[in-house]
């Protein structure tokens, strides 16, 4: 990739989005509208059942975006894009997330799909710490950085990221247990402060819980929901056991 030192989620991060899910897509754009971003984050969309173009609006006009039926298609077209939102199902999560990871170009993968196996997220948590690459998920909503970037359907309706304050960043830094109650602690923040600070990102099973170092790492002055990242780039992890027990044991 072009940048020499990597930034998870910044107004240049490009994603590509896997599965052909039309709102998430759409409000993806409609927040990097607001963020007045130059450009939109989504590359190109994967979609297994067929190629093509996908129209969606940026603002008031209406653009396209190309459709790949492969991963690693799409990856050389748009080798800048290095981050792939994955909204497989739980039955291939694992198998498209794993393909990604082979990817050179692909530096985090986001899988929102629940019911992933235990110990197939452990092989992807393996995986994506020996090639120094980033798992968020499964079983996320996704994350965002305030003014920046966002996957999928974070922070909920175009309306309530306004209301909230998040189309910019903020100087509150939040970190909390509850990714249910993520969207009511943005809008209680940005009525009393100037919003939420840097990185924000939910899901339901923390394996890996991030030290000092990770977050200085990923300059994550603000995260939001339970818990951070699944898995760093190795050497650069402060791990401590999570004691909250495993929905799948």
């Amino acid at each position: 990739m072009s940048r020499k030192e990597y930034v998870l989620f910044d107004k240049e991060t490009k994603a590509f989005v896997y599965g052909y899910q039309t709102n998430a897509i759409q409000r993806m754009l409609d927040f990097d509208y607001i963020c007045k971003r130059v450009t939109p984050s989504i590359s190109a969309i994967i979609n297994p059942s067929r190629a093509g173009i996908h129209k969606a609006f940026w603002g008031s006009k209406e653009i396209i975006l190309p459709m790949y039926k492969s991963i690693s298609m799409a990856a050389k077209a748009y080798p800048e894009a290095d981050v792939m939102v994955n909204f497989a199902s739980h039955r291939s999560a694992f198998e498209t997330t794993m393909e990604a990871l082979a990817e050179k170009t692909i530096r985090t993968v986001a899988v929102i799909a629940e019911g992933v196996p235990e110990r197939q997220s452990r092989i992807m948590s393996a995986t994506a710490r020996k090639l120094n690459k980033i798992v968020i998920g499964p079983a996320t909503v996704g994350g965002m950085a305030a003014g920046a970037f966002r996957i999928g359907n974070t922070a909920g309706t175009i309306e309530n990221i306004i209301a909230s304050k998040l189309y910019r960043p903020g100087c509150v830094g939040f970190v909390s247990k509850s990714g249910g109650m993520l969207n009511e602690a943005f809008n209680i923040i940005s009525r009393n402060s100037d919003g939420i600070s840097g990185r924000a990102g939910r899901r339901r099973r923390v394996q890996d819980h991030p030290g000092p170092e990770r977050r200085k790492d990923n300059q994550a002055a603000g995260c939001v929901g339970n818990g951070d990242l699944l898995t760093g780039p190795a050497g650069q992890r402060s791990v401590r056991p999570c004691r909250r027990q495993s929905r799948y044991s």
